[in-house]
């Protein structure tokens, strides 16, 4: 990124701890600051007050799926990019997901390197299209 270096800040939206520890663990490392929330209901009410530069959405959620938060997202006008990172792969999730406006897309187990690299790369887009 040819700009001044900024911390980079993500929300992490899983429903599981122990996957929102891993990934805020090794974020850190990389000198991203990380906020978490557990289901989608909260994800919405925290972007209500607060504009990260990434989300890191999981898709199957109690209160409020990812594929609900991505639909609510669009119907918003949402500029954030979404990474979807989920072990659900049936059907058409992953074109699904696209329309819905995510900006990639990762399996889990999250491989940390990819991770980093898909966030650098949804940033860059979004810094081209400035």
């Amino acid at each position: 990124m040819g700009q001044e270096e900024k911390n980079i800040k993500v929300l992490v939206v899983d429903d599981s701890a122990i996957n929102r520890h891993v990934l805020i663990e090794y974020l850190k490392i990389k000198d991203v600051v990380c906020d978490e929330v557990e289901d989608g209901e909260q994800a919405l009410t925290y972007l209500q007050g607060n504009k990260p530069d990434v989300i890191l959405l999981d898709l199957i959620m109690p209160v409020m799926d990812g594929f609900e938060v991505l639909d609510i997202l669009k119907k918003q006008g949402n500029t954030i990019p979404v990474i979807v990172i989920t072990a659900y792969l049936k059907g058409n999730t992953f074109q699904r997901c696209k329309e819905l406006g995510a900006a990639g897309f990762l399996n889990k187990p999250v491989k940390m390197q990819e991770l980093y690299n898909l966030i650098s790369q949804v940033l860059d887009q979004g810094n081209a299209n400035l």
